[in-house]
């Protein structure tokens, strides 16, 4: 249970961390919807990645771990097209200069978004795991 609260938790964490970088990405406002949204990430990141990198472990080396995206790819896909609970929507990264390195302006189309809203997550979600 305990695994379970902490993992819930850095799903709320990695969700408001993401929406609050990531202009695409839209979280509804409501507490509710907002835990329906963190309660599937939480399941995905304590079911269905661990039995994927069982199940599908050569996939898992091949892809050096890539695997794990894929299922947060494939779950915020779902929860965007048939729930309504959240959404990703085209997003431009304005321009960027810090120490004499500049990044040009990028357009994320909806399905780059999506790619960069999973890599956040799991990002996020991984390095509080690796925290605790």
């Amino acid at each position: 249970m305990k695994k379970l609260t902490r993992v819930l938790l850095f799903s709320s964490v990695a969700l408001y961390l993401t929406a609050s970088w990531n202009k695409g990405f839209l979280l509804p406002s409501e507490w509710l919807p907002f835990l329906q949204i963190a309660a599937l990430l939480a399941v995905t990141s304590y079911l269905v990645v661990p039995l994927s990198k069982i199940v599908l472990f050569p996939i898992h080396v091949l892809t050096f771990g890539l695997l794990s995206l894929l299922c947060y790819f494939v779950m915020f896909y779902l929860v965007d097209k048939y729930s309504g609970l959240l959404t990703i929507k085209e997003w431009v990264f304005p321009e960027f200069s810090l120490l004499g390195v500049s990044i040009q302006k990028i357009i994320f189309s909806p399905l780059g978004n999506l790619f960069a809203v999973s890599a956040s997550s799991s990002v996020i979600i991984n390095s509080l795991e690796k925290l605790t």
